[in-house]
C-alpha cells in the first residue's frame, strides 16, 4: 500500500441520515387507513405525532382534544360553508407545515359532505397550489370516504397532480375495494388508462397485500405495474422478512417478479441483512440478481461495515462486481482509506475493477491521496494512467504543495509517463 503523509490524510464525518415519515390519517367508522401524501408534502413527525394525529383524523381535532383534557365528550361544531372556507384560506397560508396538518385535520372533523367540492376546488386554484398538495390529498382522502363518485369526478375534472389522485383513488379502494375496481375498470373501458387500477392496487394492500396482487396481475403496461408495486411496496414488507419473501416469491410473471425484487432490496437488508444476502444470491435472473445484490451491499454497509465486507467476500468472483463496487462507493463517501485498505486486501481480482474506479472517482474531490491509492489497484494500464492523469492534475491545480508532496512520498507507484506529464 501507499504512504500517506500524516499531515495530508483527510477525514470525512459520516453522514447522519434524517428518516421522513409521511402523516398517516384515520378516517370512517371501522377504516384504518392511510394518508401518504406526495414527496412534495411530506412532513417529518415521530412515531407518536402520526398516531396522535391519526387519533384527530378518526375523530375530529376539536372535540377529540376536548374530550381528551376534560374526559367528557364535546359535540362537534359544523361548520357553515362560509366559516369552511374561511378556515380553509386560514390554514393554507400558515407557514409551519406540521401545524397545518393539524389545523386541516381539525378543518376536516367539522366539514359537511358538500363542503368538499368547493374546498377542493378552491386549493385547486389557490397560488400556492402546488406546494399544498398534501392539503389537497387530505380533502380527497376524506371526500372519497363520503362520497366517492362526486370526489373522483372531481378529481378528473381538476387533473391534480399524481400523487393527489392516487391518494384519492387508494383511499376509496381502502373502504371500499369492490366499487372502487368496478370504477377502475370503467375508466379503463373509457380511456384505456390504467392510472386508476394503480391507485387501487395500492389502496387495497394497505388493507390486504395478497388481495391487491389480483389487481396488480390486471395493469398490463409495464410503467403502471411499476407504480402500482412502488405503492404496495410498504405495505409488503411490513409483515417481516419472511412474509415479504413469501409474497414476492407467489408472483407468477417473471418479469413483474424481477422488478418487485428490485424495488423490495433495501427494505429487505432493513430487515434481516444477513437473510437478505441469501435471499439475493438465490434469484435466478442474471441481471436482475446483480442489481439486487448491489442494492443489499449499498444499504447493508450503511449499518454494518464489517459484516458487509465480510459478505461481499464470500460472494463469487461473477457475483461480487457489482456489489463490490456500490460498497466501494457508498464506504468511500465517509473513509476512503478504508474503501481503498479494503480494496487492496482483497488482492488481484478482475470482479473489483469497477469498484477500484469507483473509488477513484469518488474520492477524487475530497481525498485525492486515498483516490490515487484506489488508482494503483486498477489492472488496466491506460485506465490506471488516465485516473493518476486526472487526479494529479487537478490536485496540482487546487492544492500543489499537497499534491507535490504526496508524489514525493509515493513517487515509485506513479507511473512514468504520468509523471512526464504532470512535469511537463
Amino acid at each position: 500500500m501507499m504512504k500517506k503523509p500524516a499531515e495530508k490524510k483527510m477525514s470525512v464525518m459520516p453522514v447522519m441520515v434524517a428518516a421522513s415519515f409521511v402523516i398517516g390519517g384515520m378516517m370512517g367508522a371501522g377504516l384504518s387507513s392511510r394518508l401518504a401524501p406526495d414527496d412534495e408534502a411530506r412532513v417529518d413527525v415521530s412515531a407518536d405525532g402520526q398516531r396522535r394525529l391519526a387519533s384527530q383524523m378518526a375523530a375530529g381535532a376539536d372535540s377529540h382534544s376536548a374530550s381528551k383534557r376534560t374526559g367528557v365528550a364535546s359535540k362537534r361544531v359544523r361548520y357553515t360553508q362560509d366559516e369552511a372556507s374561511a378556515k380553509l384560506m386560514s390554514v393554507l397560508d400558515q407557514t409551519d407545515s406540521l401545524l397545518r396538518m393539524e389545523s386541516m385535520i381539525s378543518l376536516i372533523g367539522n366539514m359537511d359532505s358538500a363542503q368538499f367540492s368547493e374546498a377542493c376546488q378552491s386549493i385547486c386554484d389557490h397560488p400556492l397550489a402546488d406546494v399544498r398538495r398534501g392539503e389537497l390529498s387530505m380533502l380527497y382522502r376524506a371526500w372519497v370516504q363520503k362520497d366517492p363518485h362526486a370526489a373522483m369526478q372531481h378529481v378528473i375534472e381538476n387533473d391534480p397532480a399524481p400523487g393527489v389522485r392516487m391518494n384519492a383513488i387508494a383511499g376509496w379502494a381502502a373502504n371500499d375495494p369492490t366499487a372502487a375496481v368496478v370504477w377502475a375498470r370503467e375508466q379503463k373501458a373509457l380511456d384505456g388508462s390504467e392510472q386508476w387500477l394503480t391507485g387501487v392496487a395500492r389502496g387495497i394492500a394497505e388493507q390486504d397485500v395478497n388481495a391487491a396482487k389480483a389487481v396488480l396481475a390486471e395493469i398490463e403496461g409495464a410503467g403502471g405495474q411499476r407504480q402500482a408495486l412502488a405503492g404496495m411496496m410498504p405495505y409488503i414488507t411490513a409483515g417481516g422478512f419472511e412474509s415479504a419473501q413469501t409474497w414476492l416469491a407467489s408472483i407468477d410473471d417473471a418479469s413483474l417478479q424481477n422488478e418487485a425484487y428490485r424495488m423490495a432490496a433495501r427494505k429487505m437488508t432493513d430487515l434481516d441483512a444477513a437473510r437478505a444476502g441469501e435471499w439475493a444470491s438465490e434469484i435466478t435472473d442474471g441481471k436482475t440478481q446483480s442489481q439486487v445484490l448491489a442494492a443489499v451491499s449499498k444499504q447493508w454497509v450503511k449499518t454494518d461495515i464489517e459484516q458487509a465486507q465480510k459478505w461481499v467476500e464470500t460472494l463469487p468472483s461473477e457475483r461480487r462486481r457489482d456489489a463490490a463496487a456500490e460498497l466501494v462507493r457508498e464506504l468511500a463517501k465517509t473513509d476512503p482509506y478504508a474503501a481503498s485498505d479494503w480494496l487492496y486486501s482483497m488482492g488481484d481480482d478482475v470482479s473489483l475493477s469497477r469498484a477500484q474506479e469507483i473509488l477513484a472517482y469518488t474520492a477524487a474531490r475530497n481525498n485525492p491521496g486515498a483516490a490515487l491509492e484506489g488508482a494503483t489497484l486498477i489492472q488496466n494500464e491506460q485506465k490506471r494512467n488516465k485516473h493518476f492523469t486526472t487526479i494529479l492534475g487537478r490536485w496540482m491545480k487546487e492544492d500543489p504543495a499537497g499534491a507535490k508532496e504526496w508524489m514525493q512520498v509515493n513517487q515509485e507507484v506513479i507511473p512514468s509517463k504520468v509523471q512526464k506529464s504532470i512535469y511537463k
